[in-house]
C-alpha cells in the first residue's frame, strides 16, 4: 500500500521512523512552520529506546495538489484535533478513491469530520498507545511501546491489508473486535492522564509517584466512565483503572501531548476530551465535577496562550 503520514509531531514522527527503520515507503504530509523546515533541513531524527539516534530521508509536502498526482491508499492521521477539518480537505485531495484514512488521534468527534469530508467508507478510527516526544531542536524520542486497535467508521470494509502493512512495520496492530469501546477506552486514558500531567507539568512516572495526582486521575476515570456508561458503553473501572496504571509503566519517561502542548505554548485538545466528556454527560444530567474543573483550567490557559499569539 502507498502509506503516507499526515502530521509528523511526536507520534507521527514515532510511526514514519517505524516504517522507515524496516526499509518501508512512505511519504509524509505536514504543514508549514519549524516541523516542516526541520524535515527538510535535517530529515527525520529518531532516537530510540536504547539512545541510538538516526536520520532518515523522508519525502515530506505541505501542497496536497502535489501529493494528488501520485495518490496514498492508506494516510495515517496523527495531527491535533482541533486540526481535523482541515486535514481532512488536504487528504481529499490526494487519498485515493478506494483509499483510507486511519485516524489515530485523541478524543471524540474526529472521525464525524472525517466522514462528513471524506465519506464515511473511506474512514477508519483507531487508538495508539506507543509514547513518543520532542526535544527542544525537533528529534522524536522513544517514550515507550504501546499497541494500535482499529476498526472502520462503517462497518464492512475489510482492514486486514492495513494490519498488515502496520505489522510490517514492526508495529503491534490489530483490528478491533469492537471499535465503540476500544475508542472509549482510549478516550478515557487519556481524559484521565493528559490533563492532569499538563497542569502538574509533570512526565508519566511522575504521575504514579504522588497519591493526590492518583486520586485526581481516579476521580476523572470514575466521571468518565459515568458518561461512558450513559452513552451506552459498559466499561468496568477496575480494569481500565490497571490498565492506566500499566500504560503509565510502560511509558514513563513520556510527556503527554496535552503536556507538550503546553510546554510549546500551543493549544490543547481539552475540547475533544473532557470538553466533549462533559457535553455527554450533560445530555444526560450528569454532573463531572472533576471534569469540568480541569476542563476550565485548560481553557483558561488556551485562551490566554491565544491573546499571546
Amino acid at each position: 500500500m502507498k502509506t503516507l503520514v499526515a502530521g509528523l509531531g511526536a507520534l507521527g514522527g514515532r510511526l514514519a521512523a517505524a516504517f522507515l527503520l524496516r526499509g518501508l515507503p512512505l511519504r509524509g504530509f505536514q504543514r508549514p512552520g519549524a516541523t516542516l523546515e526541520n524535515l527538510r533541513n535535517r530529515g527525520l531524527r529518531y532516537r530510540d529506546g536504547e539512545g541510538t539516534l538516526r536520520t532518515f530521508a523522508l519525502e515530506v509536502r505541505e501542497d496536497p495538489e502535489a501529493l494528488g498526482a501520485d495518490p496514498a491508499d492508506l494516510v495515517l492521521l496523527t495531527v491535533k484535533a482541533t486540526q481535523t477539518r482541515g486535514a481532512a480537505e488536504s487528504i481529499a485531495r490526494f487519498l485515493k478513491e478506494d483509499g483510507l484514512v486511519l485516524s489515530l488521534q485523541n478524543g471524540l468527534g474526529n472521525g464525524e469530520v472525517l466522514g462528513e469530508i471524506l465519506g464515511p467508507r473511506r474512514v477508519a478510527l483507531g487508538t495508539c498507545t506507543y509514547g513518543a516526544h520532542r526535544d527542544a531542536e525537533g528529534t522524536v524520542l522513544w517514550g515507550g511501546e504501546g499497541q494500535i486497535r482499529f476498526g472502520p467508521l462503517r462497518e464492512g470494509r475489510d482492514l486486514r491489508e492495513v494490519e498488515g502493512t502496520l505489522q510490517a512495520a514492526g508495529l503491534d496492530a490489530r483490528v478491533a473486535p469492537d471499535l465503540p469501546r476500544t475508542l472509549w477506552e482510549k478516550v478515557l486514558l487519556n481524559a484521565t492522564v493528559n490533563p492532569v500531567s499538563a497542569l502538574l507539568g509533570c512526565p508519566n512516572e511522575t504521575l504514579l509517584a504522588h497519591p493526590a495526582s492518583l486520586r485526581l486521575m481516579r476521580n476523572l476515570l470514575r466521571e468518565g466512565l459515568a458518561a461512558a456508561r450513559a452513552e451506552g458503553i459498559p466499561l468496568e473501572e477496575e480494569p481500565l483503572w490497571e490498565r492506566i496504571l500499566s500504560v503509565l509503566r510502560a511509558t514513563a519517561s513520556n510527556r503527554t501531548s496535552m503536556l507538550q502542548d503546553r510546554e510549546a505554548g500551543k493549544r490543547t485538545e481539552t475540547d475533544a476530551l473532557g470538553g466533549a466528556l462533559l457535553e455527554r454527560g450533560q445530555r444526560h444530567g450528569l454532573d463531572l465535577p472533576a471534569t469540568e474543573a480541569l476542563h476550565l483550567l485548560l481553557s483558561a490557559l488556551d485562551g490566554r496562550q491565544e491573546r499571546k499569539d
